[in-house]
């Protein structure tokens, strides 16, 4: 009941169950779900109009496995007390305004498995101690005010597969450790103040899908060992500051539909080995200092690329 006196409970969309003071789960209850012998495991009340802030009581709800307040008007900070919420698996608070920093204490949540925190007002930086969350296979922190460098020690989180840190103020270089997040299918973190250069020890992220780095300070050439990304079908790294040539080996990238590196310094030619991009649908080059010719009438970049032509957008434009 703390939780609904603490938000304000009497104006939520739906307080079924609620109004009647429950201690059990003897009686029906929205958005509760208990185990046979009456713990609660699941607490799911999103998008129900709860204000205020998160009890710090909840320390001893040991069993809870699912937590969703997500899309209210939830403020203060995360409770540091939550550390004992050791069976926490799923747990989304995204899109509120819940500021303060990422408690150190949640490492002992080695339980947890998918934590949303995105669109909130948290600020500071990653916590070293959250590498004990080996568990963890998706983290959404985007649309916050967080800061510092990505830490090393994250090598350990082998289990992420979607990792989604966009529209921060982080910085710093790419951790070569996180080469160890092998499964990983996802990376976003566009629009922060990320740089140098990109590690080629990265390579082992061979189930790589979707990558967007856009927007940032990355440095150096485009590495020729990334080609062991055969999976990946979305990579953006517009906006930033790579120069070198265009690696021939990404031809191996067969898969790749959207490729946006416009808005660097790249320099050389295209390679005709990249006539084996045959999924290709979207091409972005523009703003670099790239040469030779473009085949007309063909819509394709010398002869050798007649393979990618049913590409709908190739962007060359503007060479500077």
């Amino acid at each position: 009941m703390e939780l609904y006196n603490a938000t304000d409970g009497s104006h939520w969309l739906n307080c079924s169950g609620w109004e009647a003071s429950p201690t059990s789960c003897t009686i029906s209850w929205y958005g509760v779900q208990c185990a046979s012998n009456n713990d609660v495991v699941s607490v799911v009340l999103g998008a129900n109009n709860l204000v205020d802030t998160l009890p710090s009581s909840w320390w001893n709800m040991t069993a809870l496995v699912t937590l969703d307040l997500s899309n209210n008007t939830l403020q203060g900070s995360l409770p540091a007390t939550w550390r004992t919420l050791t069976s926490l698996q799923y747990l989304s608070l995204y899109s509120n305004t819940i500021s303060g920093t990422l408690p150190s204490s949640w490492g002992a949540m080695t339980g947890m498995r998918r934590l949303v925190l995105y669109s909130n007002e948290l600020s500071g930086s990653l916590p070293d101690a959250w590498s004990s969350m080996s568990n963890l296979d998706t983290l959404y922190l985007a649309v916050n005010k967080l800061n510092g460098t990505l830490p090393s020690s994250w090598s350990s989180m082998s289990s992420m597969l979607d990792l989604e840190i966009h529209a921060n103020s982080f910085v710093g270089s790419l951790p070569p450790s996180w080469s160890s997040m092998s499964s990983i299918t996802v990376i976003i973190m566009c629009i922060n103040s990320l740089s140098g250069r990109l590690p080629t020890e990265w390579a082992s992220m061979s189930n790589m899908v979707f990558f967007k780095m856009h927007t940032n300070e990355f440095t150096g050439t485009v590495p020729g060992e990334w080609s062991s990304m055969t999976n990946l079908q979305y990579l953006d790294f517009s906006s930033n500051m790579l120069n070198g040539t265009l690696s021939s080996s990404w031809s191996s990238m067969s898969k790749l539909t959207v490729l946006y590196l416009q808005g660097n310094s790249l320099n050389g030619t295209l390679p005709s080995s990249w006539s084996n991009m045959s999924s290709m649908m979207d091409l972005d080059l523009n703003q670099n200092s790239l040469v030779g010719t473009l085949q007309s009438p063909s819509c394709c970049p010398l002869s050798a690329w007649s393979p990618c032509c049913d590409a709908i957008l190739l962007h060359f434009v503007q060479r500077t």
